[in-house]
């Protein structure tokens, strides 16, 4: 706002920005990963989610976190290549989880998540051995040094507020279903009611066809699946922002591509509902677009 004026342009063209970012993270990891036809997919499923127009738009905290998160996904694999840039890669790893933990706390999932997939690959289980696998986990740790100290000062204030969304709501059984139906639905249109469909496909073929599961798909999973199940349990227990499973969307729009380009072995699924899913998120943008001047 001082180069540009306090005005809407100004405040919210940052998170335009930014949420440009994961969509190009997303075709340099779907293209590392698989090939360059996959990473234009993964962009273009991404581009057309009304999540991603809403993060465009508003300028929350969720643009930079978002975006912080995509890089670590993509830092971490490039330094689980384990080539001569693994240091390289360490350190955009630890700079990416370091800023979003000052963005957002839900970032401390992505180390979680991150030692579950060392642990369950069997290639990766080595990295539990190297000293520069922890150092970086705990580098990245170390950014939240400045907000621990903050809420020494402010009598704990971050860790009250962050309680008081997991404090136990008393409610009835059907209330409790009927408000985790409400949090599936927002994920409907979150994603796009298709492109959310396929990513059930997805995670229900993965779970079929375990054995079958590579590495990469592996790594994709790992960052999807668990933490969108205990989003799920969590519903039934308390109300959930729609936005909350965001950041786990990065990984699962990369395996959905590279499902409906024939390029897992667990999980394959028809072009048609790669055009189905494209065609209804384009709607779904525009109706996304259109609601300010409807509203």
């Amino acid at each position: 706002t001082h180069i540009t004026g306090a005005n809407t342009f100004s405040v919210r063209l940052p998170a335009a920005i930014l949420s440009v970012v994961p969509i190009g993270i997303t075709f340099a990891l779907g293209k590392r990963m698989f090939d360059q036809k996959t990473g234009i997919v993964a962009a273009l499923l991404l581009s057309l989610t009304p999540g991603n127009v809403a993060s465009g738009v508003m300028m929350t905290i969720d643009a930079p976190f978002l975006c912080c998160w995509s890089i670590a996904l993509y830092g971490y694999w490039r330094m689980l290549e384990r080539d001569s840039n693994r240091l390289l890669w360490s350190m955009v790893t630890v700079l990416a989880v370091g800023t979003g933990l000052l963005f957002k706390q839900t970032m401390l999932a992505f180390p979680v998540l991150a030692g579950t997939f060392a642990l369950v690959s069997a290639p990766d289980r080595q990295e539990w051995r190297r000293p520069s696998f922890w150092l970086t986990g705990l580098s990245a740790l170390g950014f939240l040094a400045p907000l621990l100290w903050w809420n020494v000062q402010h009598d704990w204030i971050t860790f009250e507020h962050t309680g008081d969304h997991f404090a136990r709501q008393h409610a009835s059984t059907l209330r409790r279903i009927a408000v985790s139906a409400e949090f599936l639905a927002s994920q409907f249109g979150l994603l796009s009611p298709v492109t959310y469909s396929l990513l059930g496909c997805c995670l229900f073929l993965s779970w079929k066809n375990m054995r079958k599961i590579e590495r990469r798909e592996a790594y994709l999973l790992c960052f999807f699946a668990p933490p969108i199940a205990c989003v799920l349990l969590l519903s039934l227990t308390q109300r959930v922002e729609a936005n909350w499973p965001a950041p786990f969307y990065a990984s699962a729009i990369v395996l959905l591509a590279a499902a409906v380009m024939d390029q897992l072995a667990c999980i394959r699924l028809p072009k048609e509902a790669l055009q189905r899913s494209l065609a209804v998120g384009c709607v779904s943008i525009l109706i996304t677009y259109a609601l300010p001047f409807v509203i």
